[in-house]
């Protein structure tokens, strides 16, 4: 069974400690009737990007931190490389499945277990998403979509029949 060890979060000491297994608790917080009240565990959220993370609060300005990151500064000392999940399971925050990596080791691996993506594919949905919101947003320019010169005959064609009764030409 893991011994569970607790340590300070830097730069929260005396508010937030994080444990070897990847738990994060407050330790004093004032409820309802504003009484300090004990030890109690911060609720955890999935980011969009697949990581756990938890809004930390101080002198009431509240921050959202990665739980690997937290963990690894914590148990592992800071540093400025990146966080490795060794398993692949971005989910397992627990210390002996985090490492320091640099970032070409950490898309190594990545492309190892078969996390990685085509990113020319990526690259191809990412510029299709773009040009449906340039499309929806006439009035935004969005730089890096080149246009050929049709999208952008039909694109004006568009723009006219919609705003015909708007546009007004001045006779001389």
């Amino acid at each position: 069974m893991l011994n569970i060890e607790w340590k300070t979060i830097k730069g929260y000491e005396g508010l937030y400690e994080v444990s070897n297994d990847g738990r994060v608790r407050r330790l004093r917080f004032i409820n309802g009737s504003h009484n300090f009240e004990k030890i109690k565990e911060c609720k955890q959220t999935l980011n969009t990007d697949g990581y756990m993370t938890v809004n930390l609060s101080k002198n009431g300005k509240a921050n959202t931190k990665r739980v690997h990151r937290l963990v690894a500064n914590a148990f592992l000392g800071e540093s400025d490389l990146q966080v490795d999940h060794i398993d692949g399971n971005k989910l397992n925050n627990n210390l002996s499945n985090l490492e320091y990596v640099t970032p070409k080791e950490n898309t190594n691996r990545a492309w190892n277990k078969g996390l990685a993506h085509n990113t020319e594919y990526q690259r191809e949905i990412a510029r299709k998403v773009l040009l449906k919101r340039w499309k929806n947003n006439n009035h935004r320019k969005i730089r890096g979509i080149k246009r050929t010169q049709e999208e952008k005959r039909q694109y004006h064609r568009e723009y006219y029949k919609k705003h015909k009764e708007s546009i007004q030409y001045e006779v001389k």
